[in-house]
């Protein structure tokens, strides 16, 4: 669950070596995607929702069956580890060489109790990192706001793991 923050409708991506967000606007992703991120050459190899908690301000602590977590998907591709994850504020992109950077650290700040949500497989599917931008294209990703209760980091993590997965019936290539 994910508090305040107004949304963007960007795509926000760490650049590591400027240590800051860049914010991507919704009709450059696909070219950000295929030139600057170099998508097409990243096959998708595995994908797993991860979650951590959310310690911000422990004096505020919310019971954990009322949601004081944040979950996003990781996926491995050929090259780098991704973490692909709503926030009130827009969707996150980051990349790295390392999986445990992507589950420790989100950009500058590092993740607290970062777990696997439970859900994780193989993809042998053939499909690129484009399809991912081509998804969030699809479905409107940029312009579905964040809602606590309906669209919120849960709901778009398992919508995007399921789809590259191919389970539920959901596939990359639709917008299901």
């Amino acid at each position: 669950m994910s508090f305040g923050g107004d949304w963007t409708g960007c795509l926000h991506f760490w650049d590591d070596d400027k240590k800051k967000w860049i914010q991507v606007s919704a009709d450059k992703v696909h070219q950000f995607f295929r030139n600057v991120l170099k998508a097409e050459g990243e096959i998708i190899i595995f994908s797993e929702i991860r979650k951590y908690d959310l310690d911000m301000i422990p004096e505020w602590r919310i019971p954990g069956w009322f949601g004081n977590w944040h979950e996003y998907t990781l996926v491995e591709t050929t090259n780098w580890y991704w973490s692909v994850e709503k926030m009130a504020e827009g969707l996150f992109v980051q990349r790295s060489k390392s999986k445990n950077i992507i589950r420790c650290k989100f950009g500058a700040d590092d993740r607290s109790k970062d777990r696997s949500e439970g859900r994780s497989s193989n993809v042998s599917f053939g499909e690129n990192l484009m399809k991912i931008a081509q998804w969030i294209i699809n479905r409107r990703e940029l312009g579905n706001t964040y809602h606590v209760l309906d669209r919120n980091c849960h709901h778009f993590a398992s919508l995007l793991h399921e789809a590259i997965v191919r389970s539920e019936g959901r596939r990359l290539d639709n917008t299901v």
